[in-house]
Order: C-alpha cells, then sequence, then structure tokens
C-alpha cells in the first residue's frame, strides 16, 4: 500500500509505502473468529512495515519508519487482547 505523491515530470516523489509480506498466513489466522482479531486486527495483518520513500524516482531515499511498525503490530495486539473481554460481552449490534 502506498500514499503520495510523484511528479512524474520532474520524476520526485515523496510516499510512505506499507509492505505486508505474509499476506497468506494473515488470511489464515484473520479467519480464527477471536484469535484472529486479536493478532490481526482491523488490517488484518499480522506484521506491516512502512518506508518513507523520498527524492528521484531513479535512486530514492528508502527509510524504515519502525516506530508506526511497532505501534500496530506489537502494541496493537496487546490493546485488543485487553480489550477482547469487553467486545465479547458487549451486545451485536
Amino acid at each position: 500500500t502506498t500514499v503520495g505523491e510523484i511528479n512524474m515530470r520532474t520524476k520526485q516523489m515523496n510516499m510512505v509505502v506499507g509492505v505486508q509480506p505474509f499476506q497468506t498466513v494473515d488470511k489464515i489466522i484473520s479467519s480464527i473468529p477471536l484469535a484472529g482479531r486479536i493478532l490481526t486486527g482491523d488490517k488484518k495483518a499480522l506484521i506491516v512495515f512502512y518506508y518513507a520513500v523520498k527524492g528521484d524516482m531513479n535512486d530514492p531515499e528508502i527509510t524504515a519508519v519502525p516506530f508506526e511498525s511497532l505501534g500496530e503490530g506489537i502494541l496493537g495486539v496487546f490493546k485488543r487482547l485487553l480489550s477482547a473481554p469487553k467486545e465479547l460481552l458487549s451486545p451485536k449490534k
């Protein structure tokens, strides 16, 4: 997944790229009712890596964005794990 801008005339880009490397595993795990929801969240992905991509299209500068990756990954699992009892006990809409 990408978000950002590309200027085709100047061949410059400024983007954030999200990479989900284990799509098949994510699909299988997210189909498990409660455990899948806790492990994969709304994005239905165990691991997503984010990169900032800037500069010339022929030789862009690529920088990892580790805080966002960690925030959604491990911290997101703990957040969903702690909120799971609330979701189980609240009435369905």
